[in-house]
């Protein structure tokens, strides 16, 4: 599909151009007249309201006009009908979408879930649960905590991103930065809510986080109450929730006059109730920062650090060295490992109030070295100099992806075949999710893996390993896509190429690609066939040659992805948030405590390392 919209529909057609362009023109109509993000009870930076509303656009409009595209490369210039559940937008997608998807038509389908007269239900019977459990709670007042904190919610747990040296090799991955910027771990408060992790993987974290003194807590949405920690009361004072239900108001208004109003009206129902809800524990903790790494489009936490005059940090690495449409941009700081992810986030909905290049924020130095080791070690088992050692790092896939599942498959087929065909090679799969869970794979395939696996000529490693475990083991690094694994191995100095399929080379970010070193027929290619084929040319051509001359060197580039590259990003985002807390301990406000500290950050640093981009909100 995405070479029939290359070649037969041009650029514009592609989604990730597409898709904002609509969304940009949708939120600049319902601006004109005051659209739901600017009648929220509480206040909202400006620049995050521009962005909060066109990222909600985004995600309910993505999929549709995914569709659409897809019925327009397959029907020519017949006429298409695309239904979308958030059928309150489908008006305004018809109205923004005539001069690329001329032939399409999008019809409204009414959904239970977040309709409006869903919301309405689900709004009052929140409103009155809260009310009642304020009630039942009873009216003493509750203490603030004392001096501005730090929040971070727990996500990650326990993997190994601990001190060797102390032998503490169980620090929770949530706490990384936080360590390195010297402030006392009982002012950062650790709440523990949704969460994947199984009992014993967060109790595991929460022992490690309450012997080093940090104060861990847990909300209403956690799936683990019984760990032993303190509960958050989240629930707004009595006053604020009858001022809130009385707000409904605001919505009614929305329904009845605005364009797309029923789904503005219900969007601001969702957003209202759930800001509040961050907004409580954020003033009741006296949390200054916050740090989710569950980021998404629906960043609701982000708003209400606004409201309370504080500010959201986000972490930026992965793919997203290319602009990503549906995720978030509402943080007031975003740290970034370098240049190429700078210029990335400029072409997103925007939002963020200042931006830091801190290099690259996965692993520190003593990690690295540690991979090193490791891979070493598993070069040494495999057969040393005598063989060539190929790394597999395949990416997230499904039926809706990039990278479908048949694509996925495809990766591992022909490694696999190519592996089988010379006995010099030997190939080591570092997947993203259990192999036997990756989708794509059958029986037949997983078979073949183990026979080779048996032959001691393939070797699969845990998905949940360090990515330069496998990398360090490496002659070459083939990535699938554009991932994060690619990118950290490139990081590293290590030779990688990448067969991508999504053709993303050839699309409107293309230059941020190629900023990174990726070159058709050079650094990545169409599809993995083809970059096999090009190892089996470079291995002919470079006999005897050293590493920094053969296929996939692409350390030329290294400085627009990290700058710095000695594993330090750590102490940088340390650096800087403990600026801005001092800041805020001599009653700065959050826009001359955020200046502070990016002047600190620069002097250190170099002003070319920061971008002052928007004015945070002073509530």
């Amino acid at each position: 599909f995405w070479q029939q919209v290359h070649d037969q529909k041009g650029h514009e057609r592609h989604k990730e151009e597409i898709n904002p362009k609509i969304a940009d023109t949708i939120a600049d109509k319902l601006e004109r007249t005051g659209s739901f993000v600017d009648r929220l009870p509480f206040d909202i930076a400006a620049n995050r309201r521009r962005s909060f509303l066109r990222t909600q656009i985004v995600g309910d409009i993505y999929w549709p006009l995914l569709q659409g595209m897809i019925a327009t490369a397959e029907g020519q210039n017949s006429p298409q009908a695309v239904l979308m559940s958030a059928g309150g937008l489908a008006r305004e997608v018809n109205a923004a979408t005539r001069e690329h998807l001329p032939n399409v038509r999008f019809i409204g389908v009414s959904q239970l879930r977040d309709g409006f007269a869903f919301r309405t239900a689900w709004f009052f019977a929140a409103q009155a649960k809260r009310a009642l459990a304020r009630l039942m709670a009873g009216f003493e007042p509750y203490s603030v905590k004392p001096h501005a904190r730090i929040g971070i919610a727990h996500s990650w747990g326990q993997i190994g991103q601990g001190n060797r040296q102390e032998g503490d090799l169980g620090m929770p991955r949530d706490v990384w930065w936080y360590q390195a910027s010297g402030l006392a771990p009982e002012r950062c408060t650790i709440i523990f809510g949704r969460s994947k992790l199984t009992f014993a993987a967060a109790d595991a974290s929460a022992r490690w986080l309450e012997s080093h003194d940090f104060d861990i807590a847990t909300s209403s949405q956690s799936p683990h109450l019984d760990l032993g920690a303190r509960r958050i009361d989240s629930t707004p004072g009595l006053i604020r929730t009858l001022r809130d239900t009385i707000s409904y108001g605001n919505a009614a208004l929305l329904a009845i006059k605005s364009p797309a109003g029923s789904w503005q009206a219900a969007m601001y129902l969702r957003t209202a109730y759930h800001v509040r809800t961050w907004q409580t524990i954020f003033a009741r903790e006296n949390i200054k920062v916050w740090f989710d790494a569950s980021d998404s489009s629906m960043d609701l936490s982000a708003l209400a650090c606004d409201s309370v005059g504080a500010i959201k940090l986000g972490l930026f690495w992965s793919s997203e060295v290319l602009p990503t449409s549906r995720s978030s941009a509402a943080h007031a700081v975003r740290f970034v490992p370098g240049p190429a992810a700078y210029h990335a986030y400029l072409r997103g909905p925007g939002g963020t109030d200042v931006v830091v290049e801190v290099g690259n924020n996965y692993q520190s130095t003593a990690d690295t070295e540690r991979s090193r080791v490791v891979g070493g070690n598993l070069r040494d088992t495999l057969g040393g100099k005598n063989v060539y050692v190929i790394v597999a790092l395949d990416r997230s896939s499904s039926e809706s992806s990039i990278v479908p599942p048949a694509k996925l498959r495809d990766f591992y087929e022909h490694l696999v075949s190519h592996t089988e065909s010379d006995s010099t090679i030997r190939l080591v799969i570092k997947p993203k999710s259990p192999l036997s869970e990756t989708p794509g794979m059958d029986t037949s395939l997983m078979m073949r893996i183990a026979d080779l696996e048996a032959a001691e000529r393939v070797r699969v490693l845990d998905d949940q390993r360090s990515v330069m475990d496998a990398a360090y083991a490496a002659d070459i690094v083939v990535g699938l896509g554009v991932s994060s694994a690619g990118f950290l191995t490139v990081a590293a100095g290590i030779p990688t190429i990448f067969a991508d399929p999504s053709l993303g080379i050839g699309g409107p970010d293309g230059d941020l690609l190629r900023r990174v070193g990726w070159e058709s027929s050079s650094t990545v290619f169409p599809d993995t066939r083809a970059a096999l084929a090009a190892i089996t040319r470079s291995r002919v051509a470079t006999a005897g040659v050293s590493h920094e001359s053969k296929l996939g060197d692409l350390s030329a580039y290294l400085g627009e992805i990290d700058p710095y590259h000695d594993g330090n990003s750590a102490v940088r985002v340390g650096e800087f948030l403990r600026s801005f807390i001092e800041e805020i301990d001599d009653y700065q406000p959050v826009s001359q405590a955020l200046d502070a500290a990016a002047q600190a950050y620069a002097t250190t640093h170099g002003s070319t390392h920061i971008h002052i981009l928007g004015t945070p909100n002073d509530a």
